[in-house]
């Protein structure tokens, strides 16, 4: 992930850039048009809200749309800071994406086969990327899917509920997840 980041600032270009350009249009979504990844099955898309600071510019979300038939999976909500790290990871309320919800198990079954390919270089890339980032944090992605499982078992209501957007959510950090990492290796391998 960081040498695909790295590529790219070799070439002059952040993620962010391939997204958007200059400046992104609150609400719009990036590339254009919702991306396929792999087969169709899986989809994803990004954009920003009105407000945004350079700590966290924008996210992506991930869907799992089946058979393309009927709303999608809303598998996990990604986002990232100014330079293209991703910063945080979130489960939606299904209310915000019209979306079928599925279970954390499901959900992880489906982020584990999500490799995105494209049609064109900047949907190879994003999706290369996104492939990493799952990678890295899947960890923590299981336990944002688990904690929004756990809180619509407690308070199904929730599940309706217009002022909540978010069900979980959990701050992540690379180079702090590297060196956690490198921690558990060397518990490994003395």
């Amino acid at each position: 992930m960081v040498m695909l980041l790295h590529a790219l600032a070799a070439r002059g270009l952040r993620l962010t850039a391939l997204l958007y350009g200059e400046a992104p249009t609150p609400w719009a979504v990036y590339p254009a048009a919702v991306r396929t990844a792999g087969s169709g099955r899986y989809r994803y898309f990004f954009h920003v809200h009105d407000r945004h600071s350079r700590a966290e510019v924008g996210h992506f979300h991930l869907f799992d749309h089946g058979d393309g038939r009927g709303p999608g999976s809303h598998l996990i909500g990604l986002a990232i800071d100014g330079d293209g790290l991703p910063v945080r990871l979130f489960a939606t309320n299904p209310w915000v994406t019209a979306e079928r919800p599925c279970t954390a198990a499901l959900a992880l079954r489906h982020l584990g086969q999500f490799a995105p390919r494209g049609d064109d270089e900047t949907c190879t890339l994003i999706g290369r990327y996104l492939g990493l980032v799952l990678a890295v944090f899947m960890p923590q992605v299981r336990s944002v899917l688990e904690a929004r499982d756990q809180r619509l078992r407690k308070t199904p209501r929730l599940a309706a509920d217009r002022r909540v957007p978010v069900l979980s959510a959990r701050r992540i950090c690379l180079r702090r997840q590297f060196r956690d990492l490198d921690r558990h290796e060397e518990e490994v391998w003395p």
